[in-house]
């Protein structure tokens, strides 16, 4: 009997390695979208020419490697460490219960250690074609948030390789959904401190993405797959979504705008907080890029979108962090 790969069943299961390259045992299910994998291995073909009219060729596989959508989902405050872990670096948290997970660019010229991910994805109803994924990183990442809706988090994974494998056995995780709604915007001068003034009732979306510049290491060791990594500059930029207004003569939109046209830096926090003591704050040393024209939104709003990007500031030793307060005392 034909059993045929229903959609449903499909997952991604992680594991972080210990050694970067050696596959470790699954130890927590990606609660979201499957986003299956690319198979990027670099084929060589050489023409030849033996006499005869039927094209002939030899082949060679150059280089192996993978690539791993992981489509828009929404963001948990215990899953999205691990997009972080995977692109900005494994930390320690601090705290005990709640414990605070602080990921950051660093800013005094050392490298983070980045946290090397085997990846297992496939079909439950199709275990041959399981494959195991080893010394995966996340590339790029970007979370969005809208008003009535939840934060959301895709990503797009690079990896070295793939073989056959199996799924472990695993408990789906707890999570809990950061809401868009709980989310506070603070925008501050260049030099003062981040988070310390709010702006009230203006706030509809907005978006991160974040661009490791991680890359493999593609050198000739005696192995088709990189065995290494190096991490280059980040990029980050940023868009929000302003409802405009006016109060006692004084308008959000209006004041922003002037900093974008005398191409200010500012400090922006992006503050949402969970059931108890949980946090997702995403903060940014920002230049504004551009202030798009009034648009629509909904029946009656009438709405700004400032996009921008990060550029570090020596004032506020700042360019970009993400931090996670959360339940956690290690990151499954």
């Amino acid at each position: 009997m034909t059993t045929y790969a229903a959609w449903p069943y499909n997952l991604c299961q992680m594991g972080q390695e210990v050694t970067p390259g050696t596959a470790v045992t699954p130890t927590s299910l990606w609660r979201g979208p499957f986003g299956g994998f690319g198979d990027d291995r670099t084929r060589e073909s050489i023409q030849e020419d033996i006499g005869i009219m039927a094209p002939a060729e030899r082949t060679y596989d150059g280089f192996l490697a993978v690539s791993v959508p992981m489509p828009e989902t929404g963001m948990t405050f215990e899953q999205f460490p691990h997009i972080l872990q995977g692109s900005l670096g494994k930390v320690l948290p601090t705290g005990s219960n709640p414990y605070t997970w602080l990921y950051r660019v660093p800013t005094d010229g050392t490298s983070p250690i980045l946290q090397p991910y085997t990846l297992v994805l496939g079909n439950r109803l199709a275990s041959s074609d399981v494959r195991v994924l080893p010394y995966c990183f996340v590339a790029d990442w970007e979370a969005k948030g809208e008003a009535g809706k939840n934060w959301t988090i895709s990503a797009n994974w690079k990896g070295a390789r793939y073989t056959a494998g199996t799924f472990a056995t695993i408990a789906l995780p707890t999570v809990e959904d950061v809401v868009f709604a709980k989310t506070k915007l603070y925008i501050d001068a260049a030099g003062g401190t981040i988070g310390t003034t709010q702006k009230l009732g203006v706030l509809l979306g907005a978006s991160i993405k974040y661009t490791s510049g991680i890359e493999m290491v593609p050198v000739g060791d005696g192995n088709l797959y990189a065995v290494a990594h190096k991490i280059g500059k980040p990029s980050v930029s940023i868009s929000l979504k302003l409802e405009v207004e006016q109060a006692a003569g004084v308008s959000i939109v209006a004041q922003e705008r002037a900093f974008h046209d005398s191409n200010t830096p500012r400090l922006i926090r992006l503050d949402a907080g969970g059931s108890g003591s949980k946090k997702m704050i995403f903060d940014l040393a920002a230049l504004y890029d551009n202030f798009g024209k009034y648009e629509k939104q909904g029946e009656q709003d009438t709405a700004v979108t400032i996009d921008g990007h990060c550029d570090y500031n020596s004032a506020a030793d700042l360019f970009f962090a993400a931090t996670i307060i959360n339940t956690l005392s290690a990151i499954p």
